[in-house]
């Protein structure tokens, strides 16, 4: 009888121990450990970057790796979102980086237009086959979330020099711009100092960009500037490399002329207000702002 109970104790342990060989065993690979042969994607890296046109209101960047043992098709949707889940959020563009081999990176830069305002929200998340069509050995590393700099996207693109400011730019500071007088000169001396920049929208509505040259004060604080106005599509619409402006004249800078010679066509007058003092007085709706880099 303890005969018979042996042998079937032995014949059990026998059928586990086969029962847990053959779990760790996958058939497909000829007896070897079991390793996932799909591809497997994952963000090395990802941020916010500068629109990469004026038609876009958010661009980013991303290198994705295929850690996997197989090529596959990277494809990455951003979203909009006010916290780091995937949910009720807006799509930021989305992109296809291309195929992957084993261990290949991929860097891709985009950007997209959006009927809202990023600065609503809080992140950008990007993530990796949101359609979900590669099966992949890890399903769980397909999200990276970035947070939106605040006032984006002019305080992370905020141009460096005159020749960077763009007609984008100058529309970013409309409420800046006014019709306020700026003092150039005064009785402590010259308040404008060469190579300040001032932004302005001219009477005729075209935005552009001074910049002062020179102020000389032998010569009645005649003002040298050189400009560029440009039209609503970001093209130049007129532009000067020099030109001088006599104290107490006007000047048209949609024709790039002192005074003008259409009545109510200057945008501002060069005025002095007494011996020492000076002033940009805007003319006939045109508004100015002193740049601030």
């Amino acid at each position: 009888m303890k005969t018979k109970y042996r042998n079937i104790r032995n014949a059990l342990l026998m059928l586990i121990i086969l029962g847990l060989n053959s779990s760790c065993i996958n058939d497909d690979y000829s007896g070897e450990p079991s390793i996932c042969k799909n591809p497997d994607f994952e963000f090395v890296t990802g941020k916010i970057v500068c629109p990469t046109s004026e038609n876009y209101q958010i661009g980013w960047m991303a290198e994705v790796k295929n850690k996997g043992n197989s090529a596959g098709k990277i494809t990455v949707q951003a979203w909009l979102s006010n916290d780091k889940k995937l949910g009720n959020d807006i799509a930021a563009g989305g992109l296809v980086f291309g195929i992957a081999n084993s261990n290949e990176v991929l860097t891709r830069t985009f950007g997209a237009t959006l009927s809202v305002n990023v600065n609503d929200y809080q992140y950008l998340l990007l993530q990796i086959d949101h359609n979900e069509e590669v099966d992949e050995c890890d399903e769980k590393n397909n999200l990276f979330s970035i947070e939106i700099p605040e006032n984006y996207p002019y305080s992370l693109c905020q141009p460096k020099d005159f020749d960077a400011i763009t007609c984008e730019d100058i529309n970013s500071n409309t409420d800046n711009l006014s019709e306020d007088q700026i003092i150039g000169t005064n009785a402590n001396g010259h308040v404008l100092q060469v190579g300040d920049v001032i932004i302005y929208k001219t009477n005729q509505n075209r935005c552009g960009k001074l910049e002062i040259l020179n102020i000389n004060d032998a010569n009645n604080k005649k003002l040298a500037i050189k400009a560029v106005t440009y039209n609503q599509n970001g093209t130049v619409y007129s532009q000067t490399n020099f030109l001088e402006v006599r104290g107490t004249w006007q000047c048209d800078l949609d024709a790039m002329i002192e005074e003008g010679y259409i009545a109510g066509q200057q945008d501002f007058w060069w005025q002095r207000l007494n011996p020492t003092d000076s002033s940009i007085t805007p003319r006939n709706g045109a508004k100015f702002y002193k740049f601030q880099f």
